[in-house]
């Protein structure tokens, strides 16, 4: 009795006899297993990489490097059909991001709006203490703990924008 041990793209159903395990390691040395066909040489690793993590994320991101447009039309699929599914819950997960990524999607707002990266956001707060540049106070609004970004408009038709200070 012959054990079909996996299905070869090419050939279909493959026996014992028809492969050929190959033991190999990987570059930092860590042992995994694959077949090998004997008719076409097509390989595919034993277990779906559980014996090699390392193989299977260097073949994903040589995937998405190869395929990135294939990957990106999925993903926006995906994101879209999950939208119309289930919009609750993801408003629902978009806010939970929101509020724990907060000082994170901030400052990567004020590197799209006014060319500031985060260190010199940071470095600027600190120069100032923490304290609003114009009235010397700590947080005036009190609504977040981050300072408004003060910049001049007539700068901006220039396409260098001016940082005043922190307000």
């Amino acid at each position: 009795m012959s054990i079909i041990i996996k299905i070869c793209e090419i050939h279909g159903e493959l026996i014992r006899d028809q492969v050929r395990l190959i033991k190999a390691t990987t570059k930092i040395g860590n042992p995994y297993t694959y077949y090998k066909c004997k008719k076409c040489s097509y390989e595919y690793e034993k277990k779906h990489y559980q014996n090699n993590p390392d193989k299977k994320q260097e073949k994903h991101i040589k995937y998405r490097k190869n395929h990135l447009k294939k990957v990106r039309l999925y993903q926006k699929k995906w994101q879209s059909k999950r939208r119309k599914e289930k919009p609750e819950y993801v408003n629902k997960m978009n806010m939970i991001y929101y509020h724990r990524n907060n000082e994170k999607m901030r400052l990567n707002r004020a590197k799209y709006r006014y060319g500031i990266k985060p260190e010199d956001y940071k470095r600027m707060y600190d120069d100032q203490k923490g304290m609003c540049k114009i009235c010397n106070k700590e947080n005036p609004d009190n609504k977040s703990k981050f300072l408004v970004i003060d910049h001049c408009h007539s700068s901006e038709s220039k396409g260098i924008m001016k940082i005043r200070g922190l307000l």
